[in-house]
């Protein structure tokens, strides 16, 4: 599978019959859609959440890519949507053998200052 930096991943099976959740892909560069495109890779199935619009046209292509099954808009910040989240991801899988947690947000204004001054 080559990835769209043209990196190769090696193939295998060593995830084969394993299901899990990724969860934090922003685009073609994130660290969580490099990780899920080597678990895809070595077998694993995958389903994908996101929050919003903006990032469900972003992710979808990619969860599609690797013939993900399910794409579940899920708000971290809501326990109403997560619960809805794991029911929809129950409800096709079972039971998962892992997540992928890669979520983060930090305020615009906190990437405009020295690292050592950001409240993280």
């Amino acid at each position: 599978m080559a990835s769209e930096s043209g990196w190769n991943m090696p193939k295998g099976e060593l995830m084969k019959g394993k299901k899990g959740l990724i969860m934090g892909v922003a685009n073609s560069n994130s660290i969580a859609w490099g990780i899920a495109s080597q678990l895809a890779a070595q077998g694993a199935e995958l389903a994908f959440t996101y929050m919003g619009e903006g990032l469900e046209r972003r992710v979808r292509p990619l969860a599609e890519s690797v013939g993900a099954k399910l794409l579940i808009q899920a708000d971290v910040t809501d326990d109403a949507s997560m619960d809805a989240a794991f029911e929809a991801l129950e409800a096709e899988f079972g039971t998962i053998d892992f997540v992928v947690h890669s979520v983060a947000f930090a305020n615009y204004s906190e990437g405009l200052q020295p690292f050592e001054a950001s409240s993280t």
